[in-house]
């Protein structure tokens, strides 16, 4: 079975993104993606790679991640995960907007 987890924003290491790296140790093959990844501020995830939405690509975006928020939608809207069996967002927010097969 492949496996997606997908996560708001890892830009910083609060209750949230503790609950986020609990479900990465129970799927250690998933892919993760995020809108934003700061690697320095956030969850250490090992030699696994994070995948991310275009914001990633503003300058600064990770600093200013919160005034980014009319963007989020779409950002997680054009992801692309048709291709998983199992997509967990832990989230209540944007990251719920990722299209399923």
């Amino acid at each position: 079975m492949k496996v997606a987890l997908v996560h708001d924003y890892l830009t910083q290491k609060g209750g949230a993104e503790r609950v986020f790296e609990m479900l990465c140790k129970r799927y250690p093959d998933a892919d993760i993606f995020t809108s934003l990844y700061e690697p320095e501020a956030s969850i250490d995830f090992g030699d696994r790679e994070v995948f991310t939405t275009y914001l990633q690509k503003i300058p600064q975006a990770s600093r200013y991640f919160k005034l980014l928020a009319p963007l989020y939608y779409s950002a997680f809207r054009a992801l692309d995960l048709r291709e998983y069996d199992l997509i967990i967002s832990s989230t209540t927010s944007f990251a719920k907007g990722v299209i399923p097969n």
